[in-house]
């Protein structure tokens, strides 16, 4: 038992260890509080394992061999369990700032297939190697049986004191998590949160009123309303699309030139944010105008748990024929429960359109375009459409399958990411083109946004979009076109929710935005303050009011505010020149996040 439980301490402490110099290497940087910090939950899981151990044994100790030999079996199955997992999760802790989450489990479907082989490098692969090398390797080292454990126990306990102590006060960049801990404490929210209810301490911020008077500039575009009245409507919902590298947004490269003529007539909305970093929850809220909650399933969201009236019932009760088009599959991350019973009367994904081109995540975005054409050619006389195009060009790996160049190279992620932009934005050219072949053009509303930002490790750990809720994970475009309405391009700087999305265009259409949704219509020339928040890794609620952003990080307690018109990249965190600005907001966004869950859990059935 003493080798075992050794081998194990050397085995976990090993994989943090080569984790951080991993990240070290990637430019992530800690100071030394950090680094003690990091290690404080590895040897609280190694003393809870051996003290299950030494009980164990106890129990066993005078029953027969039998139970002494099943209880050892047992023993050795955790230890594999536990050390193999360990191995395992240092590329891709390494890769997204964190353990695996149970959120991150239930997405590592084959969808990401691509995506997760593309991390099967030689030095992640060695890494691997070496810890399960040392995990068979150990064990039958016999010098370990001879090592007291007594000290190395209270050198443990004193480690993971210390551990907890530097941890509130230096940032570990995430990687103090434990990959157990991790995975056993997220599966634990996410469940509890099904079979309870609102917890006392969340109760008292419920009915909190906060006196948040939403600043910033706002431009009036009510004289729009029901300026699309009886045109088609095509709604395009970008895969990963940050506004940051599109060049209607101030960036160098135009990796979407068709997007960015379509923006030089059109409305521009400088500002707008995800409700969620993460693409199935976040398609809810824009469907349904309405903000998801924290530690939820997609099927949280199916139309049989949380009912609404969806944008796409709004306009198929107006008589338009509806239909939504994806490159990627339903099948990703319960999307279907998303979708499904949402007032679409046509739902068909890369299953469905089987275009000419595959890859694990779907298929091409050319064969996307021409079956929204289709559905064009195939219109009753007379009859209006309301059709969703989303495209999957963007997505990690950032190798969208298809046909056409990839002019910005294939060096790094960033580079293929505005490569990948690029293609996609070769079919949504030739969807427009299509169009206006038909003679329907003019005819259309053309509403454009991307479901959430990218991140290309502008902060040290954040890659990709889930983790965070910085502007790079959540500020997206959103363009609106009224050919032959808007001939140039309005810039409108008001701060906006893809939550806004729907009422903004069901009041383009002329229709009225039924009762229950959150969102407001953008049209309205008045300021108004956008929450969000990030849930795969730690609870980070977030607020933009005007030029002021505050991300408050529920599960370490502490709060960033950044002031974005001087410091737009969020590296200067200005609270303790505003304490009361940091109260205000937090306790907004705690009374946000309980009213949210209060009515997640009236809807259960």
């Amino acid at each position: 038992m003493r080798q075992r439980a050794l081998s194990l301490g050397i085995v976990l402490l090993l994989a943090k260890a080569i984790l951080l110099a991993l990240r070290a290497a990637d430019g992530a940087r800690l100071g030394p509080l950090g680094v003690l910090a990091v290690f404080r939950e590895e040897p609280v899981v190694w003393a809870v394992i051996v003290l299950l151990d030494l009980a164990s044994s106890r129990l066993v100790s005078r029953r027969g061999a039998r139970w002494r030999r099943g209880r050892e079996g047992v023993a050795w199955a955790v230890y594999a369990v536990v050390g193999g997992y360990a191995a395992l999760h240092v590329p891709m802790a390494r890769v997204l700032g964190t353990p695996p989450t149970s959120a991150m489990v239930e997405a590592a479907g084959s969808e990401l297939g691509d995506s997760i082989r593309a991390y099967a490098t030689p030095v992640n692969v060695a890494a691997v190697v070496l810890l399960a090398g040392l995990l068979v390797l150990l064990p039958r080292y016999g010098a370990l049986g001879r090592v007291r454990v007594l000290p190395l126990a209270i050198g443990a306990a004193l480690l993971a004191v210390a551990g907890a102590w530097a941890g509130t006060r230096a940032d570990t960049l995430g990687l103090h998590r434990d990959p157990c801990v991790a995975l056993a404490r997220t599966a634990w929210i996410r469940s509890s949160f099904a079979r309870t209810r609102v917890r006392g301490s969340e109760a008292r911020h419920e009915g909190a009123v906060t006196e948040i008077v939403p600043s910033g500039r706002a431009l009036d575009l009510e004289h729009l309303s029901g300026a699309a009245r009886g045109r088609h409507v095509l709604w395009i919902i970008l895969e990963s699309t940050g506004a940051r590298y599109l060049a209607p947004y101030g960036a160098k490269d135009d990796p979407m030139p068709n997007l960015t003529r379509l923006a030089a007539s059109g409305l521009v909305f400088e500002d707008a944010h995800a409700a969620y970093p993460e693409s199935i929850k976040g398609l809810h809220s824009m469907l349904c105008s309405t903000h998801p909650v924290p530690h939820t399933r997609a099927s949280d969201y199916a139309a049989r748990n949380r009912p609404c009236t969806s944008l796409a019932e709004v306009f198929a009760r107006a008589g338009y024929g509806t239909a939504l088009y994806h490159s990627g599959h339903f099948a990703y991350l319960g999307m279907h429960d998303i979708v499904r019973d949402r007032g679409f009367g046509t739902l068909a994904d890369a299953m469905t359109i089987r275009g000419k081109h595959f890859s694990s995540f779907g298929t091409d975005d050319r064969s996307t375009a021409d079956a929204v054409l289709a559905r064009f050619d195939a219109r009753k006389p007379g009859e209006k459409l309301f059709v969703t195009y989303m495209p999957i060009s963007g997505h990690h790996p950032y190798e969208t399958p298809g046909e056409g160049p990839r002019p910005f190279g294939e060096a790094t992620d960033l580079e293929r990411y505005k490569s990948d932009l690029f293609r996609g934005d070769l079919a949504l050219g030739a969807l427009v083109r299509g169009l206006e072949d038909r003679g329907v053009w003019e005819d259309t509303l053309v509403v454009i946004h991307g479901d959430h930002g990218e991140a290309f490790l502008q902060h040290p750990g954040n890659f990709a979009h889930t983790m965070y809720a910085y502007e790079e994970n959540m500020h997206v475009p959103l363009v609106v076109v009224l050919p032959g309405i808007t001939t140039s391009a309005v810039r409108a700087p008001q701060v906006a929710s893809l939550v806004d999305v729907a009422p903004t265009i069901a009041a383009l259409a002329g229709l009225d935005a039924p009762a229950g949704w959150q969102g407001t219509s953008l049209l309205a020339g008045t300021p108004h303050v956008v929450r969000f928040f990030a849930d795969q890794s730690s609870e980070l609620l977030a607020l933009r009011d005007g030029r002021w952003k505050l991300i408050a990080d529920e599960d370490s307690g502490k709060a960033t505010l950044f002031d974005l018109t001087q410091d737009p990249g969020e590296a200067r965190d200005v609270s303790g020149e505003d304490p009361a600005r940091v109260l205000l907001y937090t306790e907004d966004l705690r009374a946000w996040r309980a009213r949210g869950r209060r009515a997640a859990l009236s809807l259960r059935r």
